[in-house]
């Protein structure tokens, strides 16, 4: 079985991974574990399990996602679990950040940097991938849903509803403009 371990800042982000997983994958390939890591600044840091499906011999793929809580914890549990994940057979090890609010474009390359840094890259490299702004805001920018969800959602009610035209707009700054 091929197992992946996914690192996320929140619970919306761990939402998100699961339902892709389970769609890439196929709803009965995948078996997934859901925590929820707490403690750090006076006790040591644990995850709590929050969720998990019952695995069984029809099940190709196993993932773990963990919710770390906030973007700053993301690296550190990651850190500190490497070892153990990589003797438990783990094959990949994925982190989700946001950038936004405390990055942006111009200083997007030392968080980079900074992500990269001091982490193991061996047997296992961790995949570190940065949402450039909250999650929800990477459905506001996919115009194309909306109507699915009813038909009255147009990108046309939309730009005059509240000044932003999902199929042109830039996301980025005029969030950044609203704040």
């Amino acid at each position: 079985m091929k197992k992946l371990s996914v690192f996320v800042e929140g619970q919306t982000e761990q939402l998100f991974v699961e339902k892709l997983l389970e769609e890439a994958a196929g709803k009965n390939q995948i078996c997934i574990e859901n925590r929820q890591a707490f403690g750090g600044q006076f006790a040591k840091r644990k995850l709590k399990l929050l969720s998990a499906s019952t695995p069984n011999s029809a099940h190709k793929y196993f993932a773990q996602i963990v919710d770390c809580g906030t973007d700053s914890r993301v690296k550190s549990d990651v850190v500190d679990r490497y070892d153990g994940l990589v003797a438990a057979g783990f094959q990949t090890i994925v982190a989700i950040r946001d950038v936004y609010p405390d990055f942006d474009q111009r200083t997007m390359p030392s968080l980079r940097n900074g992500l990269r840094y001091m982490v193991k890259t061996k047997p296992v490299e961790v995949v570190f991938v940065l949402g450039v702004m909250e999650i929800e805001t990477w459905f506001i920018t996919e115009h194309t849903h909306f109507q699915k969800l009813h038909p009255a959602l147009t990108p046309d009610l939309i730009k005059t509803q509240l000044g932003f035209d999902p199929r042109t707009d830039d996301i980025q700054l005029s969030a950044k403009g609203r704040t």
